[in-house]
C-alpha cells in the first residue's frame, strides 16, 4: 500500500474533526453571544442567506468532482499527482460544508430568526460529519474502510 495515500486519508480525517469541532465552537458563539439587533432582517435577506448556505452544501457535493485542478499544476513541480487531486477536492468539500455554519453564524448576529439559525447549523453539522471523502487513488478499494 502506499504511504501517502494512507497520510493524505488520516490528514482528512483529522480535519474532518477539526472542522467538526469548528463547527460546535461556532454554535458555542451564536448561544453565548445573544444578537443585539433590534429587528429581524427583511425575509428577502434572510431567504436569500439562507439559499446561499444551502448552495454552498450542495457545492460541496458537486464541485469538487467537476472542478479541473489547474491551479495545482505547477510549472516548476510538474502536473499533480491523483492523491493531491483527491486530497484538494476533499478540502474544497469540508469547506463549502463550513461555510453553510458560517452563514448561520452571519444569520445569528443578523438577528434572523432562530430557526432558520438552528436549520443551517444543522444541515452543516450533519454534512460534516456523515460526509465521507472515499479512498485516495493509491489505496486498494478494499484495504481501507471509510
Amino acid at each position: 500500500m502506499d504511504t501517502t495515500g494512507k497520510q493524505s486519508l488520516r490528514v482528512v480525517r483529522v480535519m474532518q474533526v477539526s472542522f467538526v469541532i469548528a463547527g460546535l465552537l461556532f454554535i458555542l458563539t451564536t448561544v453565548r453571544i445573544p444578537s443585539r439587533v433590534g429587528s429581524p432582517p427583511p425575509p428577502g435577506i434572510e431567504i436569500a442567506i439562507s439559499i446561499a448556505a444551502l448552495l454552498c452544501v450542495a457545492a460541496g457535493f458537486m464541485v469538487p468532482k467537476f472542478l479541473s485542478l489547474a491551479a495545482l499544476q505547477n510549472q516548476r513541480s510538474g502536473p499533480a499527482s491523483p492523491v493531491q487531486k483527491w486530497f484538494t477536492r476533499c478540502i474544497l468539500s469540508l469547506a463549502f460544508f463550513d461555510a453553510c455554519n458560517v452563514f448561520a453564524v452571519a444569520l445569528h448576529f443578523l438577528g434572523a430568526h432562530a430557526r432558520v439559525v438552528e436549520l443551517l447549523f444543522a444541515v452543516g453539522m450533519l454534512t460534516l460529519i456523515f460526509w465521507k471523502p472515499g479512498t485516495p487513488p493509491s489505496l486498494d478499494q478494499g484495504s481501507v474502510t471509510t
